[in-house]
């Protein structure tokens, strides 16, 4: 039963970051669907891989975390300004969360340490 909750929450959850802008011109996407991450550059495959246990269950907790936060909710800007824009969209257990964070935004600690534990996944050995 154990095992079969676990598949269940790997199904359900999906992280996407998208950061753009900036003064080097970012085009960069991390998406985890289920147990796979998969990274773009400039629309570029830049790596992929399939979540070893310890990543995948890092990442779900701070996902479930973050989708239950109160953040206001902000519309992107028509432009993208030097600083960059940083998109989060989570979908985990039926929750969906959308946050759009500008250079010199504020945000609750746990969509920091969302970004955080997705750049550790990214580089989490493999099992």
């Amino acid at each position: 039963m154990a095992q079969r909750r676990k598949a269940k929450n790997a199904a359900d959850l999906e992280v996407t970051v998208r950061k753009v802008g900036g003064v080097f011109g970012d085009d960069k996407v991390t998406r985890v669907r289920s147990k796979r991450m998969t990274v773009t550059n400039h629309g570029a495959v830049e790596a992929e891989r399939e979540l070893p246990d310890g990543a995948h269950e890092e990442v779900s907790k701070l996902a479930q975390e973050v989708a239950g936060l109160p953040v206001p909710n902000r519309l992107e800007s028509a432009y993208v300004d030097d600083g960059g824009t940083t998109t989060i969209e989570i979908t985990v257990s039926g929750a969906h969360q959308r946050i759009v964070l500008n250079a010199g935004d504020d945000a609750p600690q746990p969509v920091w340490d969302l970004l955080d534990g997705l750049e550790r996944a990214r580089h989490y050995p493999a099992g």
